[in-house]
């Protein structure tokens, strides 16, 4: 009887080993599957995040790739059109000393405007795309706020004039008029307002206002522009800085522009560590103010700006200047130019012209072009610069339709003395001939 319970107990032992080895099994199985199937989806996940990365890294390098097609088509675009733009403003300008009767000076004025109308629209495209990219830099020099103000405010008084309208400027008691910026930009931004002002005003007066406060070693300057127009709406009002943006097509149609101003001023402003904003005045029309910190005004370094001064009586009457142009109706301007301030010169159509011109006379300073046949401006001006048999160096000034950021460093970089961007006017050549010969 023991024996038989005993046979039983162990039979029954070895069944439940059996299903213990059985479901371990099982386990085993389920647990190597459940491994492998990790396996798989880390597998999967990886080539999940590798695909990923690759399209991210081709999503980059076609933004750069875009990003530089567009650089080189503007850059291309900016000189294509202004190399012609250059020549009808300053064939124009021609005009101003001939005798025209009224209806001739009319059809003068109307193409001269148009024209500067159109350098306005390519400069605001190429400026924005630069800041887009950060690719704008401010030049740092001394200069005077009132100056400025007011020069800028005289560009519009004949326009604000013509629609009865009253220009006018304040200064806080305590304003400090002297400071280091970058006044071309302060100018663009303000030409920007005033001239939204005098557009977008049908009767009444602007009001310039300007501010200043010191801020330990920087002084803040605050500028208003207050005008009697058409106002904003208020729902329009965050929308007023975005680029492209017009109040409405009616308005596009009437005033024109690219719509691109403002978008343009907030940027430089920012950039000069300010901001800019608009409000709606009580009464009529809106209030447009901006800001920028500037560093204090030190002493003025002649050498780092364009002078407002241009007395050439003191240039030597033996100064010699050599134009490298390959393009005919910039060559007629800049010879015109020249011979008007009775000064000497010889041409060059091309790079090599120039460097063998050089080799053969004297030249106190170049007008050179950047780009021409068989030898372009800025490896001419290397080898001149360069060459140990051509001395005294003369100064050489790039004159090119090429205006972006990375153009001036290629010119600086080949020894060039400075830059003149095209169009160019008569008191540009004096001012460039006066600084580099006569203060220089």
């Amino acid at each position: 009887m023991l024996a038989q319970q005993l046979t039983q107990a162990f039979n029954h032992s070895e069944d439940l080993a059996l299903e213990l080895k059985s479901t371990l099994q099982e386990n085993i199985e389920t647990h190597n599957e459940l491994l492998a199937l990790k396996e798989l989806q880390n597998t999967n996940l990886e080539f999940q995040v590798q695909s990923r990365t690759r399209e991210l890294l081709k999503a980059r390098d076609d933004a750069e790739f875009a990003n530089k097609v567009k650089s080189q088509f503007l850059a291309s675009m900016s000189h294509e059109i202004r190399t012609p733009l250059n020549g009808i403003i300053g064939l124009i300008e021609q005009f101003k000393s001939t005798p025209l009767d009224e209806n001739q000076q009319y059809i003068r004025n109307l193409i001269q405007k148009s024209g500067e109308n159109l350098l306005k629209i390519i400069n605001d495209i190429l400026d924005f795309s630069k800041l887009e990219e950060d690719k704008i830099n401010l030049e740092l020099h001394e200069f005077y706020w009132k100056e400025t103000v007011e020069e800028t405010i005289g560009i519009f008084l004949y326009q604000a004039t013509q629609k009865g309208l009253v220009l006018s400027v304040d200064y806080s008691p305590d304003f400090i008029d002297k400071s280091v910026g970058d006044k071309r930009r302060i100018t663009q931004v303000l030409s920007n307002l005033i001239s939204n002002a005098v557009k977008f005003t049908d009767s009444g007066k602007i009001q310039i206002r300007a501010f200043s406060e010191k801020i330990e070693t920087k002084i803040e300057y605050k500028i208003q522009v207050i005008d009697s127009g058409i106002g904003i709406p208020r729902e329009k009002i965050d929308l007023l800085f975005q680029k492209f943006f017009q109040l409405d097509s009616s308005i596009s149609r009437k005033y024109g522009g690219t719509g691109l101003g403002l978008a343009i001023s907030k940027k430089l402003v920012e950039l000069m560590n300010g901001k800019i904003h608009v409000s709606q005045n009580k009464s009529k029309g809106s209030t447009f103010e901006f800001t920028v910190l500037l560093s204090e005004f030190v002493s003025k370094d002649h050498s780092t700006y364009l002078p407002e001064i241009t007395d050439l009586s003191s240039l030597s009457p033996d100064t010699f200047i050599l134009i490298a142009e390959d393009d005919s109706t910039n060559i007629f301007l800049l010879s015109g130019i020249l011979k008007k301030l009775k000064i000497k010169f010889e041409l060059a159509k091309d790079g090599l012209e120039a460097i063998t011109k050089v080799r053969v006379s004297r030249f106190d300073l170049i007008f050179m072009d950047i780009n021409m046949p068989h030898l372009d401006g800025i490896s001419a001006s290397n080898f001149i610069l360069t060459d140990p048999m051509i001395s005294p160096k003369p100064v050489i000034i790039a004159v090119t339709a090429d205006v972006l950021q990375e153009d001036k460093i290629k010119c600086r970089q080949a020894g060039m003395s400075d830059f003149l961007g095209k169009p160019y006017y008569k008191k540009d050549i004096e001012q460039m001939i006066y600084k580099w010969l006569v203060i220089h």
